[in-house]
Formats: C-alpha cells, structure tokens, sequence
C-alpha cells in the first residue's frame, strides 16, 4: 500500500523513490512474509543485526553504518504510515533504538595531491576544468554540479545557488 500511495505518488523526488524501492529489495525478502501487524520490535531488531553481521554489498564487504541507518528510516517511514492509516495500532520501530552512525574522517586531498590535480586540470576543455574546479574548491556533488543554470549564479555577491541536481 505504501510504495503505490506515497513513493510512487509523485510526491517524492525520483530518486528518493528509486533509492526506497532498492533498499526495499533487502527488507521485504526478511520481513515481507510477515503481516504487518504481526512484525514486532524483535523482528526488526533481528533484522538491523542481519545486515549488521551477515548481509554484504555487491563486493563482499559489509554494510555501512550509514545505509543500515537509511535501512532502519525507511522501515519507520513505513510504520509510521501505518500507524497513521490504521494499519497498526502499536508501532514496533517506536521501541527500537536507531541504528549509530559513526562518522568517519573526510579523506581530503594533501597539498601535494591538490597541486597535481589542479596542474592537471589545466590540460582538461574549458567545460570539464570549471566543473572539477568547481566540485574540488566548493564541495559540491557531480548531480548538483550538472544541475546548475546561469541564473543559479549571481556574480554581484560571487555566490552560487544550489536549487536542483541531475540524477541517472
């Protein structure tokens, strides 16, 4: 009920829709042979430990803090949409500890390996220099990168607008 009525309703972005529906492909193998009314707060935390000890990326190595947090938000997305269509009447996420999300140290380039880049970068069409030059000195992502117009630019206070991003 949820994934017709809510991601594929148009009131989410694309790609939030399309990342939902990939992240649904592990849970509802685990979960989806249980009524929803009968999954408990123990089912999800056997769940939360699966991808923690067993489940692997595509290259064998584990899953992240970070995607078993976005595992864990989409099962209380899907709860709490349940609760409030009176699917449920008690919401089991709401006694499961969310999952910790360490964060790691930015691995950014030295002073060395930025000159080479920025060298290297002179050797690259104008179009591909300002966009690396872009991403490296203001941090933004590559979709955010190709989603930028000249209105996003205002010149007069040197700033940048990001308003939209390109996704695959």
């Amino acid at each position: 009920v949820w994934i017709p009525l809510k991601v594929d309703s148009g009131e989410i972005r694309a790609s939030t829709a399309a990342m939902y529906k990939y992240m649904l492909k592990v849970s509802l193998p685990y979960l989806g042979e249980l009524p929803i009314k009968q999954i408990t707060s123990i089912d999800i935390i056997n769940f939360l430990k699966y991808l923690r000890t067993e489940r692997k990326t595509p290259d064998n190595k584990p899953l992240s803090d970070k995607t078993i947090k976005h595992h864990f938000n989409i099962l209380r997305i899907i709860f709490n949409y349940a609760e409030k269509q009176e699917y449920i009447t008690k919401n089991p996420i709401n006694k499961v500890d969310a999952p910790k999300v360490v964060k790691r140290p930015v691995e950014a380039l030295s002073q060395e390996q930025a000159s080479v880049f920025f060298d290297a970068l002179n050797k690259l069409d104008n179009d591909y220099r300002c966009m690396m030059f872009l991403m490296a000195t203001a941090g933004i992502r590559r979709g955010e990168c190709l989603g930028l117009q000249w209105c996003d630019v205002d010149f007069k206070n040197n700033t940048l607008r990001i308003v939209r991003n390109v996704t695959y």
